[in-house]
């Protein structure tokens, strides 16, 4: 639970931003977004760990290092502690003495949830809270489980591509409806205050609760990926008369912009014949203490199930986003081609390997850039774990990398390679560009485009599928979808 993107947790704190943070016994990553959120963080800790905070962080005089923890100043807003050092109780004790009065103590996976809970109680720290931590290895979703309806929409909210993640969700759920939760507690967050934790006027539920004129009983977080434009999702639980909300929040630049990209999308998309199909957006430009979130409709991922196929309502979705936008332009004025040729040119086109650079090459090509293409909404990581179904229905969730003129196919491909790459079973190299191209054929014979743009979309798609990334999967397949690339050109 040591990393930056494991660190998302922090949004179930009751305040945004800590006047004064105490970082005990953290890694480098869970200290340098805690310092995002402080206006002054210590980190009793080991030299390591500043030394790689201070190379990774360019304003550092806000954050400092103390060598134990009979050197700190106390009076701190927030304490985060993670493996304490001798007896759990003497060190919570110690730490409960460090704390302001209105401060809370975040305790990461130490010690018995139960027996910790009572200890913090003990110490006259009266609110406290749990959640569970899933997976132990790699966590990525955070829920309470102070009853059995949080629990539940804990174990639902995040749908993981793999099989056997998805099997271990549902034998979790399963276990926690009959009334076993002590494999939830195996990694787990205990915060705790003197003063009541979710009610604060400064909390996340609060704000949430104002917009809506409704109240939200708790938050389910989700991590995401560990992406530069990495974004937070939290499932904002109402009573059972309310409907539950997603809300996307952004705790970097890069973030904040994929939230924004998203916005827009849903915007552009609400006046389509596919805005059934996608979330509706409630809150668009809001802010939790310098963070960007919106507020979005639980539109489809609470129930529902991951298709690893693509169906016939995948293609009807495909075909009607094909009509929002569409416009046919020179590929040398498309936005992904000139993004795409600006980051070959940063990544160096020597870097690249063999294959990969002589695709390159044929993108800037004269008789490639000046061929005509289609362009029109496209999602940008259309991928079964990114869309549900229910009831005969798909609803396509996760819209911040999508463009108002992407290439016509592109989406398609993304979907074929991933299921095949992420999930699998993998095909080869032969088998994925079968796949693809067969997908490819259907989708334009629903569309009744005359000129297809397969050869083209599936050059700029490989380029920045492996740019984006790298995987020896798709590095083994570039040669063979190269030569069936220009096959195909030569008859386009």
């Amino acid at each position: 639970m040591q990393d930056e993107r494991s660190a998302s947790w922090k949004i179930l704190l009751p305040e945004a931003h800590s006047r004064r943070t105490l970082a005990v016994g953290l890694e480098s990553g869970a200290v340098l977004s805690l310092a995002r959120s402080s206006e002054r963080l210590e980190c009793a800790g080991t030299r390591e760990v500043m030394e790689a905070v201070e190379s990774a962080m360019l304003d550092t005089d806000r954050v400092s290092c103390v060598e134990r923890l009979e050197h700190c100043r106390g009076d701190y807003s927030l304490i985060v502690a993670a493996a304490p050092l001798g007896n759990e109780g003497l060190e919570l004790k110690r730490l409960t003495h460090l704390l302001a009065s209105n401060g809370t103590i975040a305790c990461l996976d130490f010690g018995g949830c139960g027996k910790r809970a009572a200890v913090l109680r003990s110490l006259g720290l009266d609110s406290v809270e749990q959640y569970a931590v899933l997976p132990p290895q790699s966590p990525r979703l955070f829920f309470s489980t102070a009853t059995g309806r949080l629990t539940a929409k804990g174990l639902g909210f995040h749908a993981p591509g793999s099989i056997r993640a998805r099997w271990g969700l549902r034998l979790a759920g399963f276990a926690g409806r009959i009334g076993c939760r002590r494999h939830l507690h195996r990694l787990a967050i205990t915060m705790a205050s003197r003063h009541e934790l979710k009610k604060r006027p400064g909390s996340l539920p609060s704000l949430i609760s104002e917009h809506l004129a409704y109240p939200i009983e708790d938050l389910v977080v989700y991590a995401g990926s560990d992406s530069p434009r990495r974004k937070i999702t939290a499932l904002a639980v109402a009573p059972r008369d309310r409907a539950d909300v997603v809300v996307k929040i952004a705790d970097t630049k890069l973030g904040a912009e994929a939230i924004r990209q998203e916005a827009d999308a849903l915007l552009a998309l609400s006046t389509s014949p596919l805005a059934p199909q996608v979330p509706t957006l409630i809150g668009e430009r809001m802010e939790w203490g310098g963070y960007s979130l919106r507020i979005q409709s639980n539109v489809g991922s609470a129930h529902g199930n991951q298709v690893p196929v693509l169906t016939d309502q995948h293609f009807a979705f495909l075909s009607a986003m094909g009509r929002i936008g569409r416009r046919s332009l020179p590929l040398s004025e498309t936005r992904v081609w000139q993004d795409t040729t600006s980051l070959i040119h940063s990544t160096g086109p020597s870097a690249l390997p063999a294959p990969l650079h002589e695709a390159a090459i044929r993108l800037n090509s004269d008789s490639l850039i000046r061929r005509r293409v289609v362009c029109h909404r496209t999602h940008g990581d259309f991928a079964p774990w990114n869309m549900r179904t229910t009831s005969g229905s798909l609803f396509v969730l996760d819209w911040e990398d999508s463009r108002p003129d992407g290439l016509a196919f592109c989406d398609l491909l993304h979907f074929v390679y991933r299921q095949a790459a992420v999930v699998g079973p993998w095909p080869g190299p032969e088998g994925i560009w079968r796949r693809m191209l067969q997908s490819a054929e259907r989708l334009r014979a629903i569309t009744g485009d005359r000129r297809s743009g397969i050869p083209v979309a599936a050059l700029v798609w490989m380029i920045n599928e492996y740019l984006h990334q790298p995987s020896v999967l798709l590095k083994d397949a570039l040669p063979h979808l190269l030569t069936r690339v220009d096959q195909l050109n030569a008859y386009a």
